[in-house]
């Protein structure tokens, strides 16, 4: 699910300052992230989880609010085909910074995988041949659910740099009512 427009450019602009100057950020070189840098929820992102929230709830039932991770590919980073990890339900991924030329797309199967998604998966063309382009302007976000579609980004060719945010929900399941008393 594609949405124009989620994020405003200032919120856009405060989310990559704040990642600009956090020290805790990371250098990804595992077979997923390779060559990319992230931040585990930086603080300016949590205000914005409950208006997110009410915005997905409507195509993808309850929530309940889990994290966010903020990601910056580079050249010669990518991200490798996966799903997300248990408890990581709704993944929405908005576009902070779109400093390079062309596009960079977030690449997603219609073919489900019934996970979570094994690391020793070595033949992906099934998944790869059935997917779509999500490319995401300024403040765009995609919506869906990572835990169940396989996604991911080929390799960051282009001079510049490309930012992400990832905000994760779990699907919180309707309470439970008592079923009705038989009469008497």
């Amino acid at each position: 699910m594609l949405i124009r427009g989620i994020l405003s450019p200032a919120e856009c602009r405060r989310l990559v300052e704040e990642f600009d100057s956090a020290a805790s950020r990371q250098l990804e070189d595992d077979a997923f992230y390779r060559g990319s840098l992230g931040l585990y929820q930086p603080p300016s992102s949590v205000p914005l989880v409950e208006r997110l929230q009410r915005q997905l709830e409507p195509t993808f039932g309850p929530l309940a609010f889990e994290n966010t991770y903020l990601r910056a590919y580079l050249r010669g980073s990518f991200l490798g085909i996966h799903t997300d990890r248990p408890g990581l339900d709704v993944t929405l991924s908005v576009c902070l910074e779109h400093e390079f030329e062309g596009e960079y797309p977030l690449w997603c199967s219609r073919k489900p995988y019934l996970g979570p998604w094994d690391k020793s998966v070595t033949d992906h063309d099934d998944w790869m041949k059935n997917a779509i382009a999500l490319e995401l302007g300024l403040g765009d976000g995609a919506a869906m659910e990572g835990i169940k579609y396989p996604h991911w980004r080929d390799e960051f060719a282009q001079d510049g740099r490309a930012v992400y945010i990832f905000f994760h929900w779990r699907k919180r399941l309707p309470p439970i009512s008592e079923p009705p008393k038989p009469p008497r």
